[in-house]
This record gives structure tokens, sequence and C-alpha cells, in this order.
């Protein structure tokens, strides 16, 4: 048995977290991904919506709704037609999601 073998392509996932004050770039650095998913709840990539790795798009701020958006994902990463996911910024899906919370409570 040979142990020279053909190359073969495997996925394989990156996860990133990027963390820090406002304009440090953390925009900028989700932007260099290819074939991005993005979701904007803070109307950060107004400026970048021409930047060709961009290849879907959604603006949001209810958590509900990036379940949804999930749901689509999961189709796109098995066709191939997206590369990247990005949500900018998690903090306001989550802070929506506890006003509601706390307002159902009240």
């Amino acid at each position: 048995m040979s142990l020279l073998k053909k190359p073969t392509v495997e996925k394989r996932a990156l996860k990133v977290l990027a963390f820090g004050d406002t304009g440090v770039g953390k925009t900028f650095l989700a932007l260099t991904f290819p074939k991005n998913v993005i979701v904007d709840s803070e109307d950060g990539y107004a400026f970048y919506k021409t930047n060709p790795n961009i290849a879907l798009m959604a603006t949001t701020n209810s958590i509900y709704d990036l379940e949804d958006i999930l749901d689509e994902v999961e189709e796109l990463i098995e066709s191939d037609k997206i590369g990247t996911f990005t949500t900018d910024s998690i903090s306001k899906e989550l802070e929506e999601t506890s006003i509601k919370s706390s307002d159902s409570y009240s």
C-alpha cells in the first residue's frame, strides 16, 4: 500500500471573536473574510455596502430575526454560497431580548 495519496479538500471552520472599543477596526476585519453574510444591528456597514466580500446582508435588532437568519445561513452553508457569517453586534440583539423579557415580567 502506497503512502502517497492525492490531496483532498476539507472544509474547516475558524471562529473569531473581535472585541474592542469603537473605531479599532472590528468591522473592517470582518469585511476581509470572503463570501460574508452579515447581520448588521448597528448600521456599522452603511459605508461598506459595496464591499465585494459581502454576499448577503440583513439589518435587524431582533434576536428572533437572528434565529430565522441562522436557519437560512445553514442552508446556504450546505450549498457553499457563503464562507463567513458575521453579526455586528450581538450585544444589540441580546439587549433587545433582555428588554422584552423584563417587560413581560413587569
